[in-house]
């Protein structure tokens, strides 16, 4: 019997196949990663005992370099992209300062 023709086709197949993936992988591998932590996040659980992901400086209202732009940059872009749909947890100081607490979030990581 002539098995080459049949062998040829599955190895073609499967290399064809890993190529495929790979190449989907590459590209699109930050979205697999996000769609991965929203379907198992007990993996992607918070193991480092950080409360935050980072910490977001800005000028200060009456500082240099502040102005309304920059504002609306720190308190509604920035949060709406990495914290809903990254799932990143952000310190933004006057947004998440509590009363009495001191302005520094080290103390909390």
């Amino acid at each position: 019997p002539n098995i080459i023709l049949p062998f040829g086709l599955v190895v073609g197949g499967v290399t064809a196949l890993f190529i495929i993936s790979v190449t989907v992988y590459y590209i699109f591998r930050i979205d697999i990663v996000l769609c991965f932590r929203r379907v198992f996040p007990v993996l992607y659980a918070n193991k480092d005992g950080k409360l935050y992901d980072a910490y977001v400086a800005y000028p200060n209202p009456g500082a240099f370099g502040f102005n309304e732009e920059v504002e609306e940059f720190v308190l509604q872009t920035l949060p709406k992209v990495l914290e809903q749909a990254c799932g990143y947890k952000l310190f933004i100081a006057g947004r998440d300062c509590l009363p009495g607490q001191g302005k520094s979030p080290m103390r909390l990581w």
